[in-house]
């Protein structure tokens, strides 16, 4: 199966998209801690990726999930606090939604990982502008020939004046451009212009 171009995006099992943080640059394998910070209702990014600066500065355990907190008089002392980890979550119903969020991250870090393998594999893709020789019939109401020739297609100080834009089936776009000048009468129903209508001619756009 060919490699998409688009990078798989990560899908919050819960919380916001604001305050998503799954670069590894910024949570520093620190998966729970911002498991842990989204589950309390953490909105800011900034916050949860220095949780987790903290936690690296300090070698916390990899499974931690924040740090106590000290008094004044105790921190005076030298008493620091220590890391909390997911084992020691009480509730159950918080350490699944912790374990949840984490292995969420861990997914999408293995699929971003199998994607970029698989697209060291897919030659870069190039913009390519073809043109294609065609004779375009366009039918127009108008009061004259005059009219019928600004309306299909109107002055604009350009040779070629782009009227439609279509999607070919192998992706990338197709413009039709009219040449003013090179409007020839096929038919028409004015009897002011006799006309004999042109045999008609088909070409595909799709090609």
């Amino acid at each position: 199966m060919a490699a998409s171009n688009e990078a798989p995006r990560f899908r919050p099992p819960f919380g916001g998209a604001e305050c998503v943080v799954i670069n590894p640059k910024d949570h520093r394998g620190y998966h729970s801690i911002v498991a842990w910070c989204i589950s309390l209702g953490a909105t800011s990014r900034e916050f949860v990726i220095g949780e987790c600066e903290r936690a690296a500065a300090e070698e916390a355990p990899v499974n931690a999930i924040y740090k106590t907190s000290v008094a004044p008089h105790d921190r005076d002392k030298g008493i620091e606090g220590t890391w909390v980890v997911v084992d020691d979550i009480a509730s159950p119903e918080s350490r699944a939604r912790v374990e949840l969020y984490t292995q969420a991250m861990v997914d999408h870090e293995k699929r971003l990982a199998e994607w970029r393998d698989a697209r060291k594999n897919v030659l870069p893709l190039h913009s390519y502008t073809l043109s294609f020789p065609a004779k375009v019939a366009v039918t127009v109401q108008a009061a004259s020939l005059q009219a019928a020739h600004v309306a299909l297609a109107p002055v604009d100080g350009k040779l070629h004046h782009e009227v439609k834009q279509v999607v070919p089936a192998f992706g990338g776009s197709m413009r039709l451009l009219l040449d003013r000048s090179a409007g020839e009468l096929v038919a028409t129903d004015d009897p002011d212009h006799k006309a004999l209508p042109a045999p008609e001619r088909r070409m595909p756009l799709g090609t």
